[in-house]
């Protein structure tokens, strides 16, 4: 995974889950990375694409992802 890149970073692992999601339906390989402490939920959990796809990832994160609702 070393050109693995984060492009998305929460502390929601659902969020990050959505994020994926979106992204993976959208073609782009993308992996979630949780770096959450298991007893005490601190930390963040991250998605992380392959360096050629950073652009388009970030490109779908920021038009086609909305958390307005929350």
């Amino acid at each position: 995974m070393s050109n693995w890149k984060t492009v998305f970073t929460t502390d929601k692992a659902y969020q990050a889950e959505i994020v994926c999601g979106v992204l993976i339906d959208r073609g782009i390989h993308a992996v979630v990375v949780n770096k959450q402490d298991r007893s005490y939920r601190f930390g963040h959990v991250e998605v992380n694409v392959d360096q050629d796809s950073i652009l388009p990832a970030i490109k779908i994160i920021e038009n086609e992802i909305n958390w307005k609702d929350e």
